[in-house]
């Protein structure tokens, strides 16, 4: 999910990439016209399935942004889990599952062999696909790294960020990252990498469904040709790019801020301590009333008490007043 080095790092990891494998494995290559697979013998049915995988990719990404690709990708497996951390050690974060070196034309994926049983190996292939196209059209220049991201996420189909819930967390905390701050990803913890691909693929979700493909492409478009990103958000959205993710923002208030609350575990956790408290409170107040019946009755048994003890004295007679005949 990287796409952006200097040089000079792109020429070390590129010759780390291919120049240093194990010294017990030979490094073979499968190629078509437009994409080269570099892999080790033991990935030969991968690396077939990863050449299907992103020539048909390739076809639908560069139909819908009416693009010529004619530039050849390539495409290295990396054989081993020490063999990827490797590349991780030349300065990637520890989170990276695949790469691109979009101005080498290359990326890195683990090769399903060896990769974690979730993982899917079309997705890393199609999302890393889509950096190494976009970079290819927009003439080297930097994208928003949310546009970027955004678009990998979407077209690689990673449904995983389909679960709204740390952006529905971050909407309720006021904890969102602003848009132009995922630029700076690398250098994010994971959980902050996490909501900001969250928010990635979101504010391109929402821009394509409320202005379809055409809106995007016009800003890769005019991008590519040197204009202002805010001038190109303004012709395709009516707003600016500020605008737009205010916009955004918007929706999501409406749509997303208390969707946690609808997770049933979620609702557990908050449920045990709010049930927790009424019930103190109702043991209270049940102890309160008793504790008062308690002392009522206690006092009419010492008045009865001292009744029986001293009993009042009977009134005398009053005869003053009595009439005589």
């Amino acid at each position: 999910m990287i796409h952006r080095y200097s040089v000079f790092l792109l020429l070390c990891l590129f010759s780390s990439v291919l120049s240093r494998p194990s010294p017990a494995i030979s490094r073979q290559i499968l190629c078509d016209s437009t994409i080269c697979i570099h892999y080790s013998p033991v990935d030969s049915t991968h690396a077939r399935q990863a050449l299907r995988i992103l020539a048909t990719a390739r076809i639908e990404i560069c139909a819908d942004f009416r693009i010529v690709c004619r530039d050849t990708v390539h495409v290295v497996i990396a054989s081993s889990r020490l063999a990827f951390r490797r590349h991780i050690e030349q300065g990637l974060p520890e989170w990276a599952h695949a790469f691109a070196l979009p101005g080498m034309r290359t990326m890195v994926v683990r090769s399903p062999r060896w990769d974690r049983p979730e993982a899917s190996f079309r997705q890393a292939l199609v999302h890393e696909l889509i950096h190494l196209v976009l970079y290819q059209q927009r003439g080297g220049r930097a994208l928003p790294r949310w546009i970027d991201e955004g678009l990998a996420l979407f077209y690689a189909e990673q449904l995983q960020w389909e679960n709204r819930t740390l952006l529905s967390k971050a909407l309720a905390t006021g904890s969102l990252i602003p848009l132009q701050d995922i630029d700076n990803v690398l250098q994010f913890a994971r959980s902050s990498a996490d909501l900001a691909y969250q928010q990635s693929y979101s504010a391109v979700r929402y821009l394509l469904a409320t202005y379809d493909i055409d809106a995007m492409r016009h800003i890769i478009a005019g991008y590519q040709a040197g204009e202002d990103m805010d001038a190109l958000f303004l012709q395709a959205t009516g707003s600016t790019m500020s605008g737009f993710e205010q916009e955004w923002l918007n929706h999501l208030e409406e749509t997303q801020k208390w969707y946690w609350l609808t997770e049933s575990d979620e609702l557990i956790w908050l449920g045990i301590p709010v049930l927790f408290l009424l019930a103190v409170f109702a043991l209270r107040r049940r102890n309160r009333r008793r504790l008062a019946q308690w002392q009522a009755e206690e006092a009419i048994a010492a008045t009865l008490e001292a009744l029986e003890e001293h009993p009042p004295d009977a009134p005398e007679e009053d005869t003053s007043s009595a009439n005589s005949y």
